[in-house]
């Protein structure tokens, strides 16, 4: 089989396709990683300026969704990344990080306000690995799939390993093409070709055209703030997502799962806790923790709890903890070392 120059360019080709199709499948979600083996959600979604929580406190807004039980881990802000309270006020634009259960998140952040896409079109640039990938799985939930590839071997190939995705032969920065095939209506703009520079200008090109929630694949760690600035909604960097398959099986003895928040400071990681003096039959609120680190949620026998300064953590509980970069050495010292 054919396989197109793109793929060799593009590490961790599943890792990426696998965000992507997270992505697509929570209309809601700017993020999406699953803990707990899939008990738990960490969904990251963005506030309309007139949304329903815009102005309104945590505390407020707690009431209003019992007995849905959630959890706010972070609030990202003009670029800064705050650790919310039960007075914190919401703002519009403000990005949300919500645990919960993957039945609740979706409800809970349309609830917030969350932007979402309806719609059930997508537009896939870029025929490679991934591309194919993420169509062939979204097509299986039910979207519609448009794929556009330049490589006229390719398309053929992807004509019969895809039925029922269109493939059309064509470059993904032809703003003709995409007006001729009405593509930039598409409710979902995902750029995936092994070139980051073309990804970001046929989604901003997409977005220009008015489609609905876009999605770009960019490689390099700095490129994060000229894709908000073109209009992208969505950044997925293919690095991370390979550095955290890498990590996670590095220090699978250890670290269970982890999710790095995409062009910010932070990450979610999920581990067990050794019986330690000073960290377990302590509450949370007396751990030394640096400002700014979180513990998310626990999973213990099996289940889930959203934990409150009082809580102690036992030996054997699985913890998610929040935590910025400049505090890994710290906490590692704490709880893995």
């Amino acid at each position: 089989s054919l396989v197109p120059e793109m793929d060799h360019q593009i590490p961790g080709c599943e890792g990426v396709a696998e965000e992507v199709v997270r992505i697509v499948a929570n209309p809601s979600a700017t993020g999406v990683a699953d803990f707990f083996d899939g008990r738990l959600r960490l969904l990251a979604f963005e506030l309309e300026n007139n949304a329903y929580a815009v102005g309104r406190s945590l505390k407020e807004l707690r009431q209003t969704f019992l007995p849905r039980d959630f959890i706010l881990a972070a609030v990202l802000r003009e670029g800064k990344i705050l650790v919310p309270e039960g007075e914190t006020t919401l703002a519009g634009e403000d990005r949300l990080y919500l645990l919960g259960a993957p039945s609740d998140t979706n409800f809970i952040a349309e609830k917030f306000g969350a932007r979402k896409v309806t719609g059930h079109n997508v537009v896939i640039v870029g025929g490679g690995r991934v591309g194919a990938e993420v169509a062939r799985q979204i097509s299986d939930f039910g979207f519609r799939v448009k794929i556009i590839e330049k490589n006229p071997e390719r398309c053929k190939e992807l004509a019969g390993q895809l039925p029922g995705v269109l493939v059309l032969e064509g470059d993904g920065v032809d703003s003709k093409l995409m007006a001729e095939e009405n593509l930039g209506k598409a409710d979902i703009f995902v750029c995936v070709t092994s070139d980051e520079a073309a990804n970001l200008l046929s989604a901003a090109i997409g977005k220009q055209m008015g489609a609905g929630k876009v999605i770009a694949l960019i490689k390099r760690g700095d490129m994060f703030a000229t894709a908000y600035a073109l209009g992208v909604d969505v950044v997925v960097n293919a690095r991370l997502a390979v550095a955290d398959r890498i990590l996670r099986h590095l220090q699978r003895d250890r670290i269970l799962s982890m999710f790095t928040f995409p062009g910010e400071d932070l990450e979610a990681l999920e581990f067990v806790v050794k019986d330690r003096q000073g960290v377990t039959e302590v509450p949370i609120k007396e751990l030394s923790l640096p400002e700014g680190v979180l513990i998310g949620a626990i999973s213990r026998k099996g289940e889930v709890i959203l934990p409150s300064g009082s809580t102690m953590l036992q030996a054997g509980d699985r913890v998610i903890l929040f935590a910025r970069y400049a505090d890994h050495q710290q906490m590692e010292a704490l709880f893995l070392n």
